[in-house]
């Protein structure tokens, strides 16, 4: 992360990318909570130059300045972090639909986690499954990434990595083509594309 407001921002994600490897940008609103603000651009405009992506966290509120950002930078690929935050909404059905409309952008991507934290039921989570099944035909599994909530015994301490991996893997994913794509080459074409 990098403060929206430091204007020495770009330059040094450049540099960060450049001289030490970095493969994405967390971008998050600022203490004010709006995310669309011409202080964000300038970094949004430096990824694009640098060719990575842009870890989008923030929540449904906030899904026209996504909107207006997603539309304006079509060759940054970004990624709707925890689902534009599903695990905090309180009306679910409402990310849900701000999740639909960002969809329409060929770079907008969703990272799916936090399926054990959002059901009230044990393993396999069933109950979440919907939701999440949705999502993924929104967006279609080349554009969903599985995401582990690390660290995992800080937010969810019941439930393993493993566990938290098998609900996906044996349970939620329909298919090889789902898995593939969602538990790994989706990744691998956002943070490790020409590595």
């Amino acid at each position: 992360m990098i403060d929206t407001e430091n204007p020495d921002g770009p330059a040094l994600l450049k540099e960060l990318v450049l001289e030490y490897g970095v493969r994405g940008l967390r971008s998050r609103p600022p203490a004010d909570g709006q995310f669309d603000r011409p202080s964000m651009r300038p970094l949004w405009r430096a990824a694009a130059e640098v060719d990575i992506v842009v870890n989008v966290l923030t929540s449904r509120e906030n899904a026209d300045g996504v909107d207006n950002l997603l539309r304006e930078f079509p060759t940054v690929p970004a990624v709707l972090e925890h689902s534009l935050c599903l695990n905090l909404s309180t009306d679910r059905a409402a990310t849900l639909r701000a999740l639909d409309r960002l969809a329409k952008h060929e770079n907008a991507n969703v990272e799916l986690c936090d399926l054990p934290a959002l059901s009230d039921e044990p393993y396999p989570f069933a109950d979440m499954h919907e939701p999440f099944r949705a999502i993924i035909e929104m967006y279609g599994p080349e554009r969903c990434v599985w995401g582990s909530c690390f660290p995992l015994e800080l937010w969810i301490p019941e439930i393993t990595y493993a566990d938290h991996h098998r609900a996906f893997r044996d349970e939620l994913l329909t298919d090889e083509r789902e898995r593939k794509a969602i538990l790994g080459d989706t990744a691998a074409r956002l943070w490790f594309r020409g590595t």
